[in-house]
């Protein structure tokens, strides 16, 4: 399941593919955002549980599971980057330092309501901040890649919307596996429910774009000269 790659050259800022032989692996996509992802949304997890037990306040929790959430793009990034730099290796550490970025504000928008409330605001402003933050949940990342992956491949813009889809099919089962767990079980538990529900949601998420990033190298490769 390889795809040929290409590199690109630019007239009037759009990629122009030219074949370079290097081959777009699939599997080892899958195998590699399954395993960093997995490990990477155990992070934020156990941060938010140890800021959680030590009592800290609600700003300071937020921030503390803010970062961590950072920690785990940087760690979903490498894991895709190492895969793309085998496609291309004109792909640079941006696309790392960029999904970090934007898991961390991703984060931010997710943990907005529950931090509002906890402050005192009133449940419209809960529910105003959660709707206002959903589409820079959703988009945050894929359109942090897309800003990179459009130097290489054309039409780049549906790398936004497989990411949309990947993250809407993938993040139910980390809201569904933590809210099973009975509130007196042990710690221990928790943490294996949410580790759990973790490698399900990296797994959808790494077939989903693992597909996508597959298209997108055969169409460049069938468009490229020679």
């Amino acid at each position: 399941q390889s795809e040929p790659v290409t590199a690109p050259s630019r007239i009037r800022s759009r990629p122009v593919c030219v074949a370079t032989g290097a081959r777009f692996n699939k599997r080892r996509w899958i195998a590699s955002v399954t395993a960093g992802e997995a490990f990477g949304f155990l992070v934020p997890g156990v941060a938010g549980f140890a800021a959680w037990k030590l009592g800290l306040a609600p700003l300071l929790l937020a921030c503390v599971v803010v970062a961590a959430g950072g920690v785990e793009g940087a760690v979903l990034g490498w894991s895709q980057w190492r895969v793309l730099r085998e496609w291309q290796p004109a792909v640079t550490v941006r696309w790392v330092g960029l999904t970090a970025l934007a898991a961390a504000l991703a984060w931010a928008c997710g943990m907005a309501p529950n931090t509002i409330h906890d402050l005192g605001a009133p449940a419209w402003a809960s529910i105003a901040a959660g709707i206002a933050g959903a589409p820079v949940l959703l988009l945050g990342i894929g359109v942090a890649q897309w800003s990179v992956l459009r130097g290489f491949v054309p039409r780049a813009w549906r790398w936004v919307v497989a990411n949309v889809l990947a993250w809407v099919i993938a993040l139910p089962p980390t809201f569904i596996g933590p809210a099973l767990v009975p509130s007196d079980a042990p710690v221990v538990l928790d943490l294996a429910a949410w580790g759990a529900s973790g490698v399900m949601m990296a797994a959808v998420l790494a077939a989903i774009t693992g597909e996508a990033i597959a298209r997108l190298a055969r169409e460049a490769g069938a468009r490229a000269p020679g």
